[in-house]
């Protein structure tokens, strides 16, 4: 009987899981068709260099905690807390070092006044990515 609702609980968070990324994804989809249409291939091309040199940069912030936490903390439910604020605290001072690093990289650099704008702006997701605790 403990088992079957076990099953049923799993199933239930799984299928929402999945519901919540699908529509994540199909949201995802919607905005960029829509950037691409508005913005037109030049103002698009310069979103989408932006948000590659960021994913590069999210490298730096994210540093594979997520496997270390994900394994440590099945291993032992207490460390939750503690690993959690450990590692947003470690993100956070790391988007805090690539995102001075990318001001001052912007600074030397020969890029036209828009882009610079637009990677200094995107560049603040760092922040955003460093306290997901996904």
């Amino acid at each position: 009987m403990k088992s079957q609702a076990t099953a049923r609980r799993i199933l239930g968070n799984f299928f929402t899981l999945s519901a919540g990324e699908l529509a994540a994804r199909v949201v995802h989809f919607a905005a960029f068709a829509y950037l691409a249409r508005v913005l037109g291939n030049t103002e698009f091309g310069r979103v989408g260099i932006v948000l590659t040199v960021v994913s590069y940069l999210m490298i730096g912030v994210t540093q594979g905690f997520d496997s270390v936490g994900i394994r440590d903390v099945a291993r032992d439910r207490s460390l939750l807390g503690r690993y959690a604020g450990t590692i947003v605290a470690i993100r956070v001072l790391a988007a805090a070092v690539v995102w001075l690093g990318l001001r001052e990289a912007l600074k030397l650099g020969q890029l036209d006044p828009q882009m610079r704008s637009l990677l200094l702006l995107f560049g603040l997701t760092l922040f955003t990515g460093a306290v997901s605790l996904k």
